[in-house]
């Protein structure tokens, strides 16, 4: 096949494969969503949340708060994960009591004003361990100590905090999306697999889910929780004004979990490597010398490979997850792969 005739057809595909996207848009003034309490959300040893970010601004006073499960009152705060001072927090309480709140940062401001990020934190009692854009990031305890969550009957919210006399605050400002909440603690390899993936919603230990796709503004709109296990249950409502919050086109577009047409089937293995992948087409065998277009995670083509005797070498690459587009004379195929 003419190479530039390969290349524009890989790259039509790769446009086909992916769909942008709603984002939740915050104010900093007022906005915010909450969500009913729930016994699914008492985690007290282990958990995990992820959520696509975009701030709008530069965040130097105060926490700016992604989603939290807390009310400085009654022994009621459990948890809460956002920014500060450009670094990422999340904050824990093991008996409810503020005055005995424990807080976990990144050593360094790893968030900028106007980027989008893909950000997890995986806790446990006994550890936590911070991701930006797949990759983990180093961070320290600098306010009390390890322990589990306290067990609170608080709501959950979306981009606030509630302060102990009950009056929202440290609301966050831009884009919020695809927040996952995990009973359990993701790896590496669980974040980066799925980074870009919109989820079916029926994952073992998804707890919630919000992929705000949401059409309208305003007061009062229900944002559906997506993860089978809870479902209605875990319903968000939002709060703010007749125009605010907004669902807007999201900072970021994700891939469809595979995009391929009848007749091309590649198995490529192992998934994850070190970056050295074996191609094989599984009607033919024996595949040779085709080329590859190689995507980050963010859509931007950083490679053009080409397989040689079944073997297609990505190992130049840094750590991550990556899309592929390979095609022979049968037809193409979308593939996500994953150098570790």
């Amino acid at each position: 096949m003419n190479k530039i005739i390969l290349l524009s057809l890989l790259c039509s595909i790769y446009s086909s494969s992916y769909s942008q996207n709603k984002a939740l848009l915050l104010n900093g003034v007022d906005d915010y969503v909450e969500m009913s309490d729930h016994n699914d959300l008492d985690f007290i040893d282990q958990m995990s949340i992820e959520a696509w970010i975009k701030p709008m601004t530069e965040v130097s006073v105060g926490d700016q708060v992604i989603l939290g499960k807390q009310w400085c009152y009654g022994a009621d705060f459990a948890y809460y994960f956002g920014v500060f001072d450009n670094k990422l927090r999340f904050v824990w309480n093991t008996s409810g009591n503020c005055n005995s709140s424990s807080s976990f940062e990144t050593d360094s401001q790893v968030i900028g004003a106007g980027q989008c990020y893909h950000v997890a934190v995986v806790f446990s009692s006994t550890a936590i361990q911070f991701y930006v854009d797949g990759n983990p990031v180093t961070g320290a305890v600098v306010l009390g100590s390890y322990g589990a969550i306290n067990n609170s009957e608080s709501p959950l919210r979306v981009g606030c905090y509630r302060n102990f006399s009950g009056i929202m605050t440290n609301f966050f400002y831009g884009e919020l999306d695809e927040i996952r909440v995990w009973d359990y603690q993701l790896s590496q390899i669980n974040i980066n697999d799925r980074l870009n993936i919109s989820l079916n919603g029926n994952d073992p230990g998804l707890v919630a889910y919000y992929d705000m796709e949401v059409v309208g503004s305003g007061s009062g709109l229900t944002v559906e929780n997506s993860a089978i296990s809870t479902g209605s249950l875990l319903n968000g409502v939002t709060y703010g004004t007749a125009s605010t919050p907004e669902f807007v086109n999201s900072c970021f577009s994700y891939a469809s979990a595979e995009v391929k047409d009848n007749t091309t089937q590649f198995d490529i293995y192992p998934n994850p490597s070190n970056g050295i992948f074996l191609i094989e087409n599984v009607n033919s065998n024996g595949l040779n010398s085709i080329d590859v277009l190689v995507f980050d995670a963010f859509g931007q083509q950083v490679m053009i490979a080409l397989v040689e005797n079944g073997v297609l070498d990505l190992s130049s690459l840094t750590k991550g997850v990556y899309f592929l587009l390979l095609s022979s004379d049968q037809g193409a195929i979308h593939k996500k792969v994953v150098i570790n």
